[in-house]
């Protein structure tokens, strides 16, 4: 007989990422479509919105991308034990996302009457302790190759606009490119030495 192990179910419905980030949108689908255990469905309606969906046996993550808005989201999971979560490509896929995209949002996690929430904000994820605390997880929950896989990505897009910039003389907008790629490099070089 097995022991009765409690399954978790969770929802996020205000997951929200800045429209900038449209390009990060399709590095998420790109990984999604590597990852076996993950169904990836594209659809374009006729206004020209990206209905995004990525679904597993556990759940389903869906993003819709509208031009000129943020990106929005919503992930639902269910049936899955807290030893899996961590391991859930859903999830992770989901926790890579927020990463990426500078996401916003929480997630509440249910398990046999008790709930927690995850909130995550510009891209960082925090767990309240019940006390009033916060710890961040985004270390714990993204395995440190994709960390330096997303860095890297991101330090590789802010330079191809900041080549952009150059070459328009952009000044206004070539300092907060090499604002944010210096706050990334200094994250890269941490993410080396770990």
């Amino acid at each position: 007989m097995q022991p009765n192990v409690a399954t978790i179910r969770g929802v996020c419905d205000n997951f929200q990422a800045p429209q900038e980030r449209i390009d990060d949108v399709y590095r998420i689908v790109e990984e999604a479509k590597v990852r076996p255990e993950i169904t990836v469905e594209e659809k374009k309606t006729m206004q020209g919105t990206l209905l995004l969906g990525f679904y597993t046996e556990h759940g389903v993550f869906r993003l819709v991308v509208q031009s000129g808005l943020p990106i929005k989201g919503r992930l639902y999971i269910n049936g899955i034990t807290e030893e899996e979560l961590n391991a859930n490509p859903l999830i992770r896929l989901f926790h890579g996302s927020i990463y990426l995209m500078g996401a916003s949002g929480m997630l509440r996690l249910y398990e046999e009457g008790m709930s927690k929430d995850i909130h995550f904000r510009e891209g960082r994820i925090f767990e309240n302790n019940g006390f009033g605390e916060e710890k961040e997880l985004a270390n714990v929950l993204v395995e440190q190759y994709i960390e330096q896989q997303i860095v890297e990505g991101r330090i590789n897009w802010l330079l191809e606009r900041l080549n952009d910039c150059i070459e328009q003389q952009e000044e206004p907008n070539m300092y907060i490119i090499k604002q944010e790629l210096s706050i990334l490099t200094d994250q890269w070089n941490g993410l080396q030495s770990s």
